[in-house]
């Protein structure tokens, strides 16, 4: 069975959120550090095809949340694979209390970087959200600079391969995330 087991996830201390199987996490206090993925963990994803929510392997269909720019030949998603479940909650289209704020809104005011911190921004990032969420059975990693980053600073990108179906988000009128379906729209999965 192809489930995502998020609520296996341990709760972040500060927010009540499920902490992603990727997130890091501060093992003193348990809060989940959503702003960063553990590369450990984004390696273990990549080598064993694992949920980025749940860290269960992902059997049937990899689903990227991303910009539809990721979808140009060449184009990449920031976000890691996950089982389509993780995908809706993250948007917060099955339950809005795990809604990860910045997947499910169209603005997230942030908190200041701390000493350290690095903005990290495909380079073709805007200000846009998650717009669309990608189905496909395949996909590679590769590895892209860090806008602003120390010298030689990359980050894992993920490549999808052939998309069987792509589903497109915009936001209502408070900012949070909501399918657009399309007249006519068939699922062809």
């Amino acid at each position: 069975m192809d489930e995502c087991r998020w609520r296996d996830r341990p709760l972040c201390t500060r927010r009540g959120l499920p902490v992603p199987f990727v997130a890091a996490v501060d093992p003193a206090t348990g809060e989940g550090d959503f702003r960063h993925l553990d590369p450990e963990l984004t390696a273990r994803l990549v080598k064993f095809r694992l949920c980025a929510v749940c860290g269960d392997p992902v059997i049937a269909w990899h689903v990227f949340l991303g910009d539809p720019a990721a979808l140009d030949p060449g184009g990449y998603f920031m976000e890691p694979p996950m089982h389509e479940q993780g995908a809706l909650l993250a948007l917060g289209l099955i339950d809005q209390a795990t809604r990860c704020p910045f997947m499910a809104q169209a603005k997230v005011p942030r908190r200041p970087l701390e000493t350290g911190d690095t903005l990290v921004a495909p380079m073709y990032a805007g200000p846009r959200r998650p717009q669309v969420m990608a189905y496909t059975r395949h996909y590679r990693p590769g590895k892209m600079p860090v806008i602003g980053g120390a010298p030689g600073q990359v980050q894992t990108v993920f490549y999808p391969g052939t998309v069987a179906r792509v589903r497109t988000f915009g936001f209502d009128e408070r900012g949070w995330a909501v399918e657009e379906v399309a007249a006519g729209a068939q699922d062809v999965l």
